[in-house]
This record gives structure tokens, sequence and C-alpha cells, in this order.
């Protein structure tokens, strides 16, 4: 809800909760999701996430209103090689 119509959204507040997935056998985390809220700080307006489907899964998904993004995010140690370095190795091929 527009609290101010003349708001110009200028300052933005961010809600992020990280929920650990774990295996229902071992008990072992295995994932991990990001669920994401933004917020105009001046008066308060949720934003939504467009072109994002709802729902909840391994791709970025929205709640069912639009305003929440639960996208799967990962600790950056170790195993992912950087951007840069797999480029220039699939653009050899």
């Amino acid at each position: 809800m527009i609290r101010n119509p003349n708001c110009r959204h200028s300052y933005f507040h961010a809600d992020v909760s990280v929920v650990r997935l774990s295996d229902k056998d071992t008990g072992n985390i295995d994932d991990f999701v990001a669920d994401i809220r933004l917020r105009c700080a001046d008066c308060g307006l949720r934003f939504r996430f467009p072109g994002i489907q709802h729902g909840v899964h391994y791709e970025p998904r929205t709640s069912l209103d639009g305003t929440e993004l639960r996208v799967s995010v990962e600790p950056a140690i170790g195993t992912k090689e950087p951007i840069d370095a797999y480029v220039r190795r699939h653009d050899a091929l």
C-alpha cells in the first residue's frame, strides 16, 4: 500500500532470510535458499520481482504476491571457478 503517493522511492530497505535445507535421511545441510523482500524506506511500499515464476524451486521463484524473491544461494568458497576462467575455457572449445 502506498503511504505517500508523491514518494520518489529513493531509499530502500531489504529483508533477507536464509533457510538451510537438509537431507531428510542424513540431516546434512545440502542447500541454502534466500528469501528477499524489498520496500521503500520512506513510504513502506513493497516492491515486486517481475518476470519470475511463483513457488519454491532451485531456480528463482517469488511468493504468490510477487513481493518476496526466493533464490538458491551457496557459500562462495572453493568449488566454483571464477566466471572469467569459465568463459575463457568455453570460448576455446
